[in-house]
Parts: C-alpha cells; structure tokens; sequence
C-alpha cells in the first residue's frame, strides 16, 4: 500500500479564460458560476509572511503563496514574535493559492483564538482581483500573484470580521487517491469530511457552507456570489456601533491632513486595541507561555500617532528582555561599499526610523541594524525571489531587507526645478520633516540635477518628499522636482 499524505487542496492551476454558465439545479442553484481550471506542472511560490505597521501598536500580516506543512507553525512564531513586541495583529491579508489543508486548518485555529479580522482580494468591475497592502490611510495596490482559492478559504473563513470579495472555493484533494482501494479512499474521504464539517462547527458557520463546499468538484473552482460573502460577515457589531457612540462619524481625508480625521482615529483606536488584546492574550495562554500577558498601553502613555507599547509577564517566567541597542554605524572602521541602490517608501515617523537589516530573509530573523530612510549607495549581492528579500551591504551592515523598501538609484534621481539663481534661499529649501513648520536644515542649489527621491507624502494638502543630494538630506516640497 503506498504511504498516506497529507489531504490537500489541488494548489496549483491555470484558468481557462471563458467562464461556463451553470444550469439550475439543487446543488448549484445559488452559484454564480465556476471557472474551470486545469493543472499546471509548475510549483507555486510557497507561503510567505509579510507584516506591516497599520497604525499605533497595530500590525497586519500577509499570507501570500501556497500553504505547505510546517507553515501553521512558522505562522505561529510570526504571531508569537509580534505579540511579545507588544505589538496588536489587526488584521491579516489572506492572499494564497491554496495548498495542504491540514495546516489551513490549524492557521485558521490560531486566528479565531486571537479573534482578529481576515481579508481577502477585492473583485474589481473587470473580473478581477485586487490585493491592497499599506498603513492606515495609505494602501497601495499589491503587485504580482493575487488571489485566494481553496485552502484560502478555510484561513479566511476563521477570521472574527471578514472582508473581500474574489473567494474560490472547492472541495479538497488526495493525491494518491488513484492508488488506493475504494474502500480506503471512502474512510479516508469520509474522515476528512467530518474534520471539515467539525472546524465549520467550531467557526459557528452558515448551514450552507459544508454541502456547498464539498458539491465543487477539486477539478473546478467556484467564485462565492457576494450575497453569499456578504453572509458570512461577521463584524464586532457591538464595537462598530459602541465606536459610533462614542467617536461619531468617521471623517474622510487623513491622519495628516485632516484634524477631525485624527481626533475619531486617537478615539477609535484604542477601542480597538482593547478588543484585539483580548485575543492576544487567549493566545499566548494557548500558544506561547500561559504566565505572558498583553497588556496594552493607557490612554495616557498612548499620545497621538504612535503608541510606545510595552509588555507584561505575570508572573514572569521566561522574561522578555528589552531590545538591546542596535549597532552604531562607524564608516571608518569599516570596508567602503558602494552600490547602486537606495531606500525608498519609508513612511515619516516609521517606528524603526529606516529599513531594518535582519540575519535571514524573514521578519522572524535577528535584527542586525539599520538603514536609514534616506541611504543611498546600498549594494544589492543577492535576493531571494520566493520570500522578496535581498541581502545588501552598507556601511557597517551586511545582511538581509525587505526588497519592498530597496529600488535602483536611477530610477529616483530628480532635479531642482521652479527655483531662480535669484532666489533669497539660495535654492530649495530642504526641512526636517514633511511641512512648513518643521526646521530648515540646509539648502539644495537651485539648479541641481543629482537629487535622490526617497519616499513622498501628502501633508495638510501638500505633497513633500525625502530627499537626499550629497551631504544634504531632509522633506522638501514635492512641486520644486522634476526629472
């Protein structure tokens, strides 16, 4: 008999591009309608784990690629990691292909214990998906792979308050089911049923999900209609309408440009993060160590904008030490390196002041340094496509960064422009941070043409940029570049 594997979705297809109409009937009179797919020889990327700070002391985590055994644990450090940096998961991005079932299972387990929303891609008006990645009030667009099918959707589904709507759903797979016996396969199958139909339990679904999960066949793919998504929203409607009550309306604009924007946010948000430590700390008790605490900050250690968080051991066990000082960069002492690249997208006030430098390509790695949001002259040795990680020298530094953060100096370089020789400055005045009231700390030459663009933001209504032009490096206003 061959051995057994794990039960998994089929990961891996390639749609076919016409859409097939499904006649009525009872086990598909509320499909919208499947799209077909066959197999593909190609693997899919594996999973990886993207975090980015959202606001304050709350993070969000992306799921990306094809869900494989030992990710359920790999995802678990990830939480484990971000909780006792006393940080709060807000939110996690599911955007995956699919992949083993059993570890679909097992992260979704670990979301419903921190009881914390999940999102999936947006269906746009041409068919297709949409991944948005980013902070508070500044989300982009993610580019590359973007999609959540099979597997996914058991990740999705555990989340307390699910948005998106581009979901694929089908029922699971055995690869080896072709090399067993009928019977086998029916004990097999059955028993993988009724693990389904208990996680379903667990999760307090909708009667509907199990028969209509289990009635797409493996081959096919069924897109959910958002009459079904929009049923299985399952938002903290107490905390929606608790957060009215009290903050009111929630205004447009930004945190940066909008004053009454950032009064409701500094209202709202620590209402979230008291719901959101009570699953931090149901986690720790299930999957770290039971004496660990999340304590989140008090109103009055909280300010505006960022939060400084700490955490609480009780009684302590394993003490969480404070982050040690990170090395000073000493140029002199070290081999000169030069490279070809610079750090962009770095928001103003970014906790870790610049890009951090870790000893492996994952957010999980020991964190060596960092770059600051203004470096130039980094050199990119090598990157690892799977996780989009590259390690890089600079100065001092020597090991691996986010490849999100990291772009070709060529393509950033700008000139001074709208500024006359006659100008009572001298040239472009260049400030501290991003606006008017911030501190003059020198002058760029009206007509310079070597200036480096790091990262740009809109405050109160006008855009400001990062820059940097040899030894010179601060906020200047946006319209005074061209290239």
């Amino acid at each position: 008999m061959p051995p057994r594997r794990e039960a998994g979705f089929l990961a891996i297809f390639f749609p076919i591009r016409s859409h097939k109409m499904l006649s009525r009937g009872h086990t598909v009179k509320r499909f919208s309608y499947l799209l077909f797919l066959v197999l593909v020889s190609q693997a899919q990327a594996a999973v990886r784990f993207d975090s980015e700070r959202w606001y304050g002391i709350e993070y969000h985590v992306t799921i990306l690629g094809e869900i494989e055994a030992g990710d359920s644990d790999k995802f678990k450090q990830l939480v484990l990691t971000h909780l006792r940096a006393s940080h709060l998961i807000s939110q996690f991005n599911i955007y995956s292909s699919g992949g083993n079932v059993d570890e679909a299972f097992k992260m979704g387990e670990q979301i419903r214990a921190l009881a914390a929303p999940t999102n999936a891609p947006e269906l746009q008006p041409d068919g297709k998906p949409r991944c948005t990645m980013g902070s508070l009030d500044t989300q982009t667009t993610r580019s590359g792979s973007c999609d959540c099918q099979s597997a996914c959707f058991l990740v999705w589904v555990a989340g307390v308050g699910r948005t998106g709507s581009y979901i694929g759903i089908h029922r699971p797979h055995f690869e080896d089911f072709g090399r067993t016996s009928q019977k086998e396969a029916f004990e097999r199958y059955n028993e993988l049923m009724s693990k389904t139909k208990d996680y379903f339990k667990k999760l307090n679904l909708p009667d509907w999900v199990f028969p209509r999960l289990y009635s797409v066949a493996s081959g096919n793919m069924l897109l959910l209609p958002q009459a079904d998504i929009l049923e299985l929203q399952n938002n903290r409607v107490y905390l929606e309408e608790y957060i009215f009550s009290k903050c009111g309306n929630e205004p447009g604009g930004t945190v940066n440009s909008s004053r009454e924007r950032k009064a409701y946010i500094e209202c709202k948000m620590p209402e979230v993060d008291t719901a959101l430590s009570e699953g931090a700390n149901r986690y720790l008790s299930l999957y770290g160590n039971p004496s660990e605490v999340f304590i989140q900050p008090p109103p009055s250690q909280s300010g505006a904008g960022i939060r400084e968080p700490f955490m609480a051991m009780a009684p302590p066990v394993n003490p969480i030490l404070p982050r040690p000082a990170e090395p000073q960069v000493k140029p002199k002492e070290c081999e000169k390196v030069t490279g070809d690249d610079v750090i962009v997208d770095v928001r103003f006030g970014d906790p870790d002041g610049g890009l951090v430098v870790r000893a492996e390509p994952s957010i999980l790695g020991d964190r060596l340094g960092t770059i600051p949001s203004d470096g130039v002259g980094v050199r990119r040795e090598e990157c690892d496509a799977s996780s989009n990680w590259c390690k890089v020298r600079y100065e001092c530094l020597a090991g691996w960064v986010s490849a999100h953060f990291l772009s070709s100096r060529q393509s950033h370089v700008f000139r001074v422009v709208g500024v006359s020789a006659n100008d009572r400055d001298g040239g472009l005045n260049v400030r501290t941070g991003p606006g008017v009231s911030f501190s003059v700390t020198g002058t760029v030459p009206y007509n310079a043409t070597n200036v480096v663009r790091h990262n740009c933001e809109v405050k109160n209504g006008q855009e400001w940029c990062l820059i940097s032009s040899g030894t010179i490096s601060g906020w200047a206003a946006r319209r005074y570049l061209g290239p």
